[in-house]
C-alpha cells in the first residue's frame, strides 16, 4: 500500500482559511490502511472541522480515490449535489487520490490533508523490513537485500554497497552515531555479491522493460457503472480496516 500521514494540524487549517464549508472524500484502501483515511480519517476531520468552526456539508468514504472513473463518479454522486455549498475539497488519500480528484476538477479548491510517505507494508508487527518505506526509485533491488531497503534506511543513501566508512566490528552507523547501519543487518540477510552484480548490470545495461499488460478497456457504460458502484461502496472501508 501507499502509506500516509496526516499533515501537521495548522497546515490544513491554513489551507483551509477563509473556506467554511467542506467536503471531505476518503480513500477506504491504502489510507485506510494507514489509519489516516477510511472513516476513521472522516471521524477525525470532522472533529477538526469543528474545532475550527467549519461546516462539514458532506464527508463520504470511497472504494478508492486514485482512480479516476471512481473520482468521476464520486463528483457526481457525491460532489455535484452540494457543489454550490462547498468551498473546498478535502482528500484524505494519498497524491494519486489528490491528483485524480484535480484531474476530475470538482469546481472548488482541493486540499491535501495527507502527506504520502511510501510503499509499505500492511502489518503491526516490528520490523526492519516494515520500517524501510519504499521511496520509488525505479530499480528495485529488495531481491538481494533481504526485503530491506538500503535507500530508505542508509543515510549515505548507497543502494548496492555499504559507504567506505562501515565500521568492520560493531553495527553502529558511521554517519548517525544514534541508529545502527542497515548494511549490517542486509548483511546477515541479502546477497551482496549478487547486489554488486546487479550495480554493474543496472549501469551498464540498457536492457528494456517487459511491456505491462494493460487489460482491455471497459466500453463506456460498463466503466461508468464499474466506477458509479465504486463509489457508493464505502462501508468497504470496514472490511479493510479489519486486516489491520
Amino acid at each position: 500500500m501507499v502509506k500516509s500521514e496526516w499533515k501537521p494540524e495548522e497546515e490544513i487549517r491554513l489551507a483551509l482559511e477563509g473556506k467554511d464549508r467542506i467536503a471531505v472524500i476518503s480513500c477506504a484502501v491504502c489510507a485506510n490502511l494507514s489509519g489516516t483515511g477510511g472513516y476513521q480519517g472522516l471521524k477525525k476531520m470532522r472533529r477538526l472541522a469543528k474545532k475550527w468552526g467549519k461546516k462539514v456539508v458532506v464527508s463520504q468514504c470511497v472504494v478508492a480515490c486514485c482512480s479516476q472513473e471512481i473520482m468521476g463518479q464520486t463528483k457526481k454522486v457525491h460532489l455535484d449535489p452540494v457543489a454550490a455549498k462547498c468551498d473546498a475539497l478535502v482528500m484524505l488519500s494519498c497524491s494519486g487520490g489528490v491528483k485524480s480528484a484535480f484531474i476530475t476538477d470538482p469546481g472548488m479548491p482541493i486540499v491535501a490533508a495527507l502527506d504520502s510517505m511510501g510503499s509499505a507494508v500492511v502489518t503491526r508487527k516490528e520490523s526492519i523490513i516494515a520500517e524501510s518505506l519504499c521511496t520509488g526509485c525505479g530499480q528495485c533491488v529488495l531481491t538481494y537485500t533481504g526485503g530491506v531497503c538500503p535507500i530508505a534506511k542508509c543515510p549515505a543513501k548507497r543502494q548496492y554497497s555499504p559507504c567506505p566508512k562501515q565500521p568492520r566490528e560493531g553495527d553502529q552507523c558511521a554517519l548517525d552515531p544514534a541508529r545502527k547501519c542497515v548494511w549490517k543487518e542486509i548483511e546477515k540477510r541479502g546477497d551482496l555479491q549478487a547486489l554488486q552484480a546487479l550495480e554493474a548490470r543496472h549501469k551498464n545495461s540498457g536492457e528494456p522493460r517487459l511491456a505491462a499488460e494493460i487489460p482491455q478497456e471497459f466500453p463506456g457504460l460498463g466503466k461508468a457503472l464499474a466506477g458509479w458502484a465504486m463509489a457508493k461502496s464505502g462501508r468497504f472501508a470496514r472490511i479493510i480496516s479489519s486486516i489491520l
